[in-house]
């Protein structure tokens, strides 16, 4: 393994961290270097609508798990390189973070709903409330595109897999078939 696969690694393993912590500590500097005021984001007029929004994203997102699983479970015995997949991947660490994912989009859903409350939630509370959202966010939209990725790529690299293993087994057989005949032509003309 060169050191670029070593980092390529380190960082799938981590990205869904270092990117929505990034982004708060550059959204959290901009907002003090800037001498913004962020109550007047929680007190406009269209922050509802935009919870709204942000609750409508993450149920969709987390309703094309609940579309993309059952497919991906009922596929199982019929392709391989699903199969393959499941014989030779950590089961235990991708069921954990799939569920972490999941869990987080839940998450943002319910404090989604805990910031409608923003007019009788002290002010401080409520930036924190929507750092702590916006990094959930940002953690399940990280994730989710690595799993739907993964999800989709393994049922429809299945289909093309089956067409293709099938083909290199036949090549395989015809190679062999034709060093049996050669070996036994050779034996012959001796």
């Amino acid at each position: 393994m060169t050191l670029g696969d070593k980092v390529l690694d380190w960082w799938r393993a981590r990205y869904a961290i270092i990117i929505p912590t990034i982004c708060i500590v550059l959204l959290v500097l901009l907002c003090w270097i800037l001498k913004l005021d962020a109550s007047r984001i929680l007190e406009s007029k269209n922050i509802n609508g935009l919870l709204e929004a942000l609750i409508t994203f993450v149920t969709i997102i987390v309703g094309v798990f609940g579309f993309l699983l059952p497919i991906l479970i009922s596929n199982q015995k019929e392709d391989n390189i699903i199969t393959l997949f499941l014989r030779h991947a950590n089961v235990k660490l991708f069921r954990r973070k799939l569920k972490n994912t999941i869990i987080s989009g839940f998450v943002v859903v319910f404090l989604c709903c805990l910031l409608f409350l923003h007019d009788v939630l002290q002010l401080k509370a409520t930036i924190v409330l929507a750092l702590l959202t916006l990094w959930i966010l940002l953690f399940f939209i990280c994730s989710a595109y690595r799993f739907i990725g993964i999800i989709l790529s393994l049922v429809i690299s299945g289909k093309n897999f089956e067409s293709e293993t099938s083909k290199v087994a036949r090549e395989e057989e015809m190679k062999s078939l034709k060093e049996k005949i050669e070996s036994t032509t050779k034996k012959e003309t001796k």
